[in-house]
């Protein structure tokens, strides 16, 4: 897939599509739109429509979001941008799984 920055009044929005490719299902297309937010502390992550999703540190890029009762936590890695990685760690009662996002520039 293709992700995407781009600037935005609040900050960067972050565009990304693709397929996903869940085992021997047929690929399913995926899409998913963010709002990354700077301030003093950090970034804030918000959804497409503004609600909050995480925040993370500038010296921490780690951060946790709750849905219903299964706990996203995320770590991302800029060390090597503009090449970097987000690896997410899902568990709870619906969903049980890691996920390691691979990024890199692309010209």
């Amino acid at each position: 897939g293709v992700g995407r920055f781009t600037r935005a009044p609040w900050g960067l929005r972050y565009a990304e599509d693709g397929e996903l490719l869940l085992g021997e299902a047929p690929a399913m297309r995926a899409t998913r739109e963010y709002r990354w937010v700077f301030g003093e502390a950090g970034v804030e992550v918000f959804f497409a429509d503004g609600r909050f999703f995480h925040a993370f540190g500038l010296d921490s890029a780690e951060a946790e979001h709750l849905c219903g009762e299964d706990l996203y936590r995320v770590t991302y890695d800029f060390w090597r941008w503009p090449h970097w990685e987000a690896v997410w760690d899902v568990s709870g009662p619906r969903k049980d799984y890691a996920m390691r996002s691979v990024y890199a520039r692309h010209d």
